[in-house]
């Protein structure tokens, strides 16, 4: 087990030395009551990192391992005009109030206890949130609700198929821009880019994720 007061960034580096890969430098400054690591290698340490924290994992593009907290990874930004970049969009618009969702909020506590609440629309996708030392369960769930207007929103959801280029990354901030229906513009996170080879070219298909 790592000490009382143990750092995210010591456990990242165990995992590294245990897996023999490289590590992605911005690691969020978080600090852990006590972390431990009894009969488990490095992969299972990083396994419990995103079961039991909700941090997020994977491999960027210079293949060194990022961990921290979900959408603070950022590979650049890219703009896309619905009528002019894209080659067929399926897409949805949808108003706030026509999105379910149903937070669980988590805080881990110094004595390893964790206080939790739910909220949100009880039918609704489930998406769980963490926080660390908030005792109090009306500030908790203060909290929730703020994070639930990241996913709650009036916005696009789904995909575009794009052209080849521009270059569109996974973590990229996306500009969607639609002339014929300018207050939907906005920012949006790249949950995923799937390339696509063909006679007629190349083609990217672009999952949006959070309106940021």
């Amino acid at each position: 087990a790592f000490p009382k007061g143990v750092k995210l960034e010591e456990i990242i580096k165990y995992i590294a030395d245990e897996c023999k890969v490289e590590v992605n430098g911005d690691i969020p400054d978080i600090t852990f009551n006590s972390f431990l690591l009894k009969n488990i290698d490095g992969l299972k340490a990083l396994q419990k990192l995103k079961d039991n924290y909700g941090l997020t994992a994977f491999f960027d593009y210079d293949g060194k391992l990022y961990v921290g907290l979900s959408y603070k990874y950022n590979t650049g930004n890219i703009e896309y005009n619905l009528q002019e970049d894209v080659e067929k969009s399926n897409l949805t618009f949808k108003e706030e109030n026509d999105v379910k969702y149903k937070i669980k909020a988590i805080s881990l506590l110094k004595d390893n206890r964790k206080l939790e609440i739910e909220t949100g629309d009880a039918d609704g996708e489930q998406k769980s949130l963490y926080f660390r030392n908030i005792i109090s369960e009306s500030e908790l769930e203060r909290r929730a609700e703020e994070e639930i207007k990241k996913y709650k929103f009036t916005g696009y959801q789904g995909t575009l198929r794009t052209f080849g280029t521009p270059t569109a990354r996974f973590a990229m901030t996306a500009k969607i821009i639609d002339c014929h229906y300018p207050i939907r513009e906005g920012d949006y996170y790249v949950e995923s880019v799937k390339t696509d080879f063909g006679q007629s070219g190349f083609r990217r298909t672009i999952e949006l994720g959070i309106k940021l």
